[in-house]
């Protein structure tokens, strides 16, 4: 038959397409997908008839698929814009729309023509059912209605390796092709020996589902609700610039997926999406992490999460299964088990696969007792009865040509044993080349096995052209073109378990030569695609024995792990790095490499474990030791800044503020304004939080004046927060608590418009927690309860916690003092508890504070005064602490409100020791406060005169701010006198 369409002749006599006559060169597959649509042009032809009809029931990823039709289009001169003969049908397939004339029969010697010409007939599975499995693929589809109704559906299908889990996927992908109102997307999880790299089954999946023509704004959706990911996503992101970098890093996990679960939210409130995930054992814990979340969320959403695992394989990755698990007891997922077929389901198959010709009922019990029923294994066995004459078809009928008792001969009682005895069949050359496949991967290349084997890569691909055609043990992928111009042929594994049967014969010394020869050879590819590949090449050259590459890529991996806020990811990747680096041959080398890895996983301890880590303290120390030996007077500066803010947040402020001047001591600190500016703010924050506001508003001033805001605008440190501009934040409260307060509100409004006008979200959290801190001390409720709402909604919104938690107990207390008591003391409580998670103890004795002064208000005082008593033992070695004044006049009004006379004597010494705290401080507006309280106290106790001396007196220090409330209250005591 001769299809002719445009200038083009179909010939499937010649098995050839010509264009104007003339032939055009083309890969069999790429044939056979072109005749396949254009001989079915009355209907849409899915991808599963696809992969079915050309790889023949072989395990192949979507990739493979794409490239043939993508060769195909290019043959025609169809792009994939134009679609001017093959139509993409979304969400079922393609069609073929030219038209096509035919010319001629195809003789009935032609019939059956395979690729390789001589060849057993080729097995087509039925894409309408699969043996044994009907139940499981009916819940399935019953988990999908579910889904399309909004009900969101986690399911997991699980089996030994060859159990069917990917047919069972595949067939289930197919019953959706004529569904237009369904969208796929597909993740694969790959084995890396070490570090993977985080959510890359995610990013894979959104990518081609970005990629597929007409889904509906999904690109647009990711760009606009998951700007984290669409900077790790080609052509969705902006520019990948340095403060794209700062932006990604001042974001976190939380983020990244709260992100993500809103971003998909959003696209199956109007669309049904099933994402796909293969192969979980294999999985990074970000991608679980966010499978989790789903799974969790209640809201309607028309999305069906289907995964696959082996369960031994997952078992050995205790958190990843732990996680799994528990979603399935708390029945938040389904888990649908794959087992062996029973021996009616072993009968269908051999049914389904002869035509439902004869065959003695002895044949299905030889076969179901030798395999037992495992899929694979069964599948193998019969083929190879075929191949050796056991079964053959006369006159279209499958007849048995052998004596019962020798089917199962030489047929090993395990699969992987049955494939070792394949091995051993091979010719010695097709041996060698699968083996050194096996090193390389699920896929290869005929230039990585050529590298190899130092053999030419014209000889490797003919072998593996040929070995293709057999259809045992590999398929053609197409052909892959790589950054530095070199074109190779692309092969995948049939099967998974023939990689890794092949791969456990290689002998250990042999097999670390091959990774070592492949890593190069990758690294020379990809060239400066590289970084695109870092787990990739981390592998190979971690196990090809070559550290110092290992760990230059393990640390370029645990980067881009830092980049998608995954720590978990990028310390795997450090510690195994930190292992390597013994092996390392120079000394030096040695010291420099552990210094900046431990400087890394310091960094990425915090992220994961909070400030409260004691690794990473242990990390730090360690660099701090090596950067000193080996004179790094930079890494020393970076060391020391990382433990100061350590040690700040975690509320231990004379450790932070020696390190910092430690850090001043520095030679190389004088010529860099940036590094000047981060050590000044740092003193500022922990000098104000130990009460010491002149030396706090000095050092703010300091790091003010070197903050240039065109220069260091789009720099940060790790967090994310600018410096420069929570100088002014620092100044801002030392100001206030010193009295000045219209000077004050200035540099607070400056700060919050430098905050507005960076692009560093976590520098705008900070500026609205602060500015509510701000109005707190001012009691001024409205305008804490405002910017607390803020931070609260940003800190939701980007994932930073402590900003959270800082919300609820700042709008807690303003709830309380505008009389909203009950849901306010909630909110303070909810808020101190997140802060205690995050490790963030800085301002716990605040926060206790403000609970304080909520008990006075709800007249709990016996509660407020356990509180109290707890905030002054967390600052007992910091009498000064910048709320220590405020404990001890809390303290004394909780006394006074429980008019316990035994305890009254006490009242007068807490008002006292207020009044004594802030004068030292030199904080005028606290020392106000001390004294109306003081002063209220004496008056009900008759001593007036002593009362007005004492607020005139500190009164006389305020010279604006005539709207103060603390002056406001004076003036009404002074008045009641």
């Amino acid at each position: 038959m001769i299809y002719a369409f445009e200038n083009f002749e179909l010939d499937t006599r010649l098995y050839e397409l010509r264009q104007d006559g003339q032939p055009c060169r083309m890969e069999p597959q790429v044939f056979d997908m072109l005749l396949y649509i254009v001989e079915n042009r009355d209907r849409v032809v899915t991808k599963n008839d696809l992969f079915d009809h050309i790889w023949k029931n072989r395990v192949v990823t979507d990739s493979a698929l794409t490239s043939r039709l993508k060769a195909v289009r290019a043959i025609l001169g169809d792009g994939g814009r134009e679609q001017r003969l093959i139509k993409t049908v979304h969400g079922r397939g393609f069609r073929f729309v030219g038209d096509v004339t035919e010319q001629g029969e195809v003789s009935p010697q032609d019939q059956g023509r395979v690729d390789s010409g001589i060849q057993v007939e080729p097995y087509r599975p039925p894409t309408s059912a699969l043996p044994g499995r009907e139940e499981q693929q009916s819940e399935l589809l019953s988990k999908l209605a579910l889904a399309k109704a909004g009900t969101r559906q986690i399911v997991f299908i699980t089996g030994d390796a060859g159990l069917g889990k990917t047919t069972m996927l595949r067939s289930f992908t197919a019953a959706l092709a004529q569904d237009e109102s369904v969208y796929i997307a597909h993740g694969q999880c790959l084995e890396h020996h070490g570090s993977g790299e985080a959510y890359m089954p995610i990013l894979e999946a959104l990518a081609r589902l970005c990629r597929e023509e007409n889904t509906p704004a999904i690109a647009e959706i990711v760009s606009q609700r998951a700007p984290t990911w669409a900077q790790q996503m080609p052509g969705l992101g902006q520019d990948d610039n340095v403060p794209g970098q700062t932006q990604r890093r001042g974001s976190n996990q939380d983020r990244m997926l709260r992100e993500m679960v809103e971003a998909l939210e959003v696209f199956t409130s109007q669309h049904t999406l099933v994402l796909v995930l293969e192969d979980i054992h294999w999985s990074d814990p970000s991608t679980i992490d966010l499978v989790v979340r789903l799974a969790m969320r209640t809201d309607e959403a028309q999305l069906m999460v289907v995964a696959t695992f082996r369960p031994a394989n997952l078992k050995s990755r205790q958190s990843l299964y732990s996680a799994v698990k528990t979603l399935i007891v708390r029945e938040h997922s389904r888990e649908i088990v794959l087992s062996d077929l029973d021996e009616a389901s072993v009968g269908q198959f051999l049914n389904d696969r002869f035509n439902h010709a004869k065959l003695p009922p002895e044949v299905r019990n030889a076969l179901y007792q030798r395999t037992g029923g495992h899929p694979l294994f069964t599948r193998n066995v019969v083929e190879q009865w075929v191949a050796d004459g056991a079964l053959v078809n006369q006159d279209g009928t499958w007849q048995l040509s052998a004596n019962l008792e020798e089917l199962a001969q030489g047929v090993p009682d395990s699969l992987k044993l049955f494939i070792r005895q394949f091995i051993e069949e091979l010719e010695a050359e097709d041996r060698l080349i699968l083996e050194a496949a096996a090193v390389r991967g699920g896929e290869f290349t005929t230039a990585e096995v050529a590298a190899v084997l130092g053999q030419s890569e014209e000889d490797i691909e003919l072998l593996c052209s040929t070995l293709a055609d057999q259809g045992r043990w590999i398929h053609s992928l197409g052909v892959e073109e790589w950054s530095n111009g070199q074109i190779s042929s692309r092969f995948a594994f049939a099967h998974d378990l023939y990689q890794e049967v092949l791969y456990e014969l290689v002998p250990p010394g042999q097999r670390i030569r091959i990774h070592r020869t492949i890593g190069s050879q990758l690294e020379s590819v990809y060239g400066t695609k590289a970084i695109d590949n870092v787990a990739e090449l981390a592998n190979h050259f971690v196990q090809g024995r070559v550290p110092e590459k290992a760990v230059e890529y393990l640390r370029k991996s645990a980067n881009t792990s830092l980049d998608r806020n995954a720590p978990r990811e990028a310390i795997t990747a450090l510690q195994k790095a930190l292992d390597l680096v013994p092996g390392l041959k120079d000394e030096t080398v040695r010291a420099h490499e552990e210094l900046d890895l431990q400087l890394m996983l310091a960094t990425s301890l915090i992220a994961l474990e909070g400030v409260g880590s004691k690794s990473a303290e242990q990390s730090y120390e360690r660099a701090w030791t090596l950067s000193d030996l080996l004179g790094e007077e930079s890494k020393t500066q970076a060391v020391l800044y990382g433990m100061g803010a350590m040690y700040e947040v975690r509320g231990d402020f004379n450790r932070s503020q020696s390190l910092m001047k430690e850090r001043l001591k520095l030679p190389s600190l004088e010529e860099d304004n940036l590094l000047q500016v981060e050590t000044h703010e740092l003193l500022a924050c922990s000098l104000f939080h130990q009460g010491q506001f002149d030396l706090s508003l000095e050092h703010a001033k300091e790091g003010m004046s070197r903050f240039n805001t065109n220069r260091h605008s789009v720099i940060a440190p790790a967090y994310g927060e600018n410096p420069g501009i929570s100088c002014s934040f620092w100044a801002a409260l030392d100001l206030l608590l010193k009295g000045s307060v219209t000077e004050a509100s200035e540099l607070l409004q400056q700060g919050i418009k430098l905050s507005q006008h960076s692009d560093q979200q976590y520098t705008l959290a900070t500026a609205y927690s602060q500015a509510a801190t701000f109005h707190q001390i001012m009691r001024d409720v409205e305008g804490t309860l405002k910017w607390a709402e803020l931070a609260r909604e940003n800190g939701t919104q980007q994932g930073y916690q402590l900003r959270v938690a800082m919300g609820f107990v700042l709008m807690g207390w303003a709830q309380v003092m505008a009389g909203d008591i009950n849901p306010g003391i909630a909110n303070l409580r909810k808020g101190i508890e997140a802060a205690q998670i995050t490790g963030a103890c800085m301002d716990r004795a605040y926060f206790l504070g403000l609970l304080a002064e909520a008990c006075v208000a709800a007249s709990q005082y016996d509660e407020g005064l356990r509180v109290v008593d707890e905030a002054l033992a967390d600052t007992e070695d910091r009498a000064l602490f910048f709320f220590a004044s405020e404990l001890h006049r809390l303290r004394g009004k909780l006394l006074l409100g429980t008019k316990d006379k035994k305890t009254l004597n006490q009242v007068e010494p807490c008002f006292r020791q207020a009044l004594a705290v802030a004068h030292k401080q030199g904080a005028k507006l606290l020392e106000l406060r001390a004294t109306t309280s003081l002063a209220s106290f004496l008056r009900d106790r008759g001593d007036n005169n002593e009362a007005s001396a004492l607020v005139q007196s500190v009164m006389t220090g305020f010279v604006d701010a005539d709207d103060n409330p603390d002056l406001r209250e004076a003036r009404e005591l002074i008045g009641s006198l």
